[in-house]
């Protein structure tokens, strides 16, 4: 099978790596990406093959280049890490079509910049595809995709070399397949599928405003060697090369002492970073056999609550551990001076949805020191089973009243 291999320098190496050098007998660039031009007919040279460049659609260039690539009576097109749509014009001219390798989970972020938009939209998960070629981008019926977790830990370039392993992974799995034309496909869901549109440099800029979660994915997305995210102060573009913990992010935007601090108030409560102790050892895992919480903590951050009408300070709370991907989170709280039970909840409430809005959380376990409520009702035993939402239960130690709040069922 005559192969014509579509890409940049990293594509077509990655292909060239396992695609036997009999079978390959063109390499083609893209207009859009002159930068890789020289090093592409190098490779073409050291394969004896030609190097041709696909032309902008309908230029005066265009017909010369289908006339070119005719002329090698192509019988499979490939591609990988492609910048341009590959027409039906040209898709036509090979035998059996093409195929692509696309790093996104399809039907998922179809288009353009796949690891950027995973990364910003907070996906759960990205991928990697391998698909027919057809009128449009990334449509195709898939032959083959590996799904890759995303972690919090993870920048676009963590991501970007886990998905390169995946890529060598699906074309050392179905490449000989292919090369025999046996080829099996399962259509897309294009009812799940969303499309993305081509990042460029003013896409990086994010406000102070934005919640903490926006930010941090928006900075981690857009890392060196890329231009990086950016900010306006006093008129100048502030750009952040580098990754910003949540920790980092959450300190800029609510330490008052801050140039960039951003007020905070919900149902009149106000929200500021503290530099207060309170019980940084504290450590609340034990009391969730049935829950495995990962090591993302923030218990060296703390916050301070107050009404704005009273500024004396209520309370402070700081996040002893998050599980990302279900939502949830467990927090200690220590009130200043004893609490009425009903406002105590009320308190809960409003804490919760400051951190709903921050990072996107949902469920909250709250640990409050007991002897800090003043109770009108009975309260049960804490138990294993904590699918009660918004009632208050003791620890079996009696240490702490737990409180348990899930925004999601409002």
């Amino acid at each position: 099978m005559k192969v014509a291999l579509f890409g940049d320098t990293s594509g077509i190496n990655q292909l060239i790596k396992y695609l036997p050098k009999e079978n390959i007998f063109v390499l083609v660039g893209s207009y859009s990406r002159t930068q890789y031009f020289d090093e592409i007919k190098i490779l073409s040279e050291s394969l004896s093959v030609p190097f041709l460049i696909q032309p902008k659609y309908k230029s005066s260039e265009f017909e010369n280049f289908l006339e070119d690539f005719k002329k090698l009576e192509i019988d499979l097109i490939w591609s990988n890490s492609y910048s341009v749509l590959i027409r039906k014009e040209i898709i036509e001219l090979s035998s059996f079509g093409g195929i692509n390798i696309h790093a996104s989970y399809l039907p998922y972020n179809r288009g353009p910049n796949p690891i950027q938009w995973s990364i910003i939209n907070q996906n759960k998960y990205t991928g990697v595809t391998l698909h027919l070629l057809d009128e449009s981008f990334d449509t195709g019926a898939i032959i083959d995709q590996i799904k890759i977790p995303i972690s919090m830990s993870d920048n676009w370039l963590t991501l970007k070399e886990k998905i390169e392993g995946i890529i060598d992974l699906l074309i050392k799995k179905n490449y000989k397949n292919i090369l025999k034309g046996n080829i099996n496909t399962k259509k897309q869901e294009n009812k799940e599928a969303n499309y993305n549109r081509r990042r460029d440099i003013n896409d990086g800029f994010f406000k102070w405003s934005y919640s903490t979660i926006k930010i941090f994915n928006i900075i981690r997305a857009l890392v060196n060697p890329l231009p990086g995210a950016f900010y306006i102060y006093k008129n100048d573009k502030i750009f952040v090369p580098k990754e910003k913990s949540i920790n980092e992010i959450m300190q800029i935007k609510f330490d008052i002492k801050s140039f960039l601090y951003q007020e905070n108030i919900l149902s009149g409560l106000k929200f500021e970073v503290a530099k207060v102790s309170i019980n940084n050892t504290i450590i609340f895992k034990k009391y969730f056999n049935k829950f495995e919480f990962n090591d993302q903590t923030l218990s060296d951050l703390k916050f301070k609550f107050f009404g704005i009408k009273k500024e004396a300070i209520e309370g402070y709370f700081s996040i002893n551990s998050i599980f990302w991907e279900s939502k949830k989170c467990i927090v200690h709280v220590n009130f200043s001076e004893i609490i009425e039970e009903s406002k105590l909840l009320n308190t809960l409430v409003e804490i919760s949805n400051f951190l709903k809005q921050e990072l996107s959380l949902q469920l909250f376990y709250f640990f409050i020191n007991k002897q800090k409520v003043k109770f009108h009702s009975s309260l049960k035993t804490y138990e294993a089973n904590i699918s009660c939402f918004k009632c208050f239960t003791i620890t079996n130690d009696l240490r702490y009243v737990n409180i348990n709040i899930n925004l999601n069922s409002k």
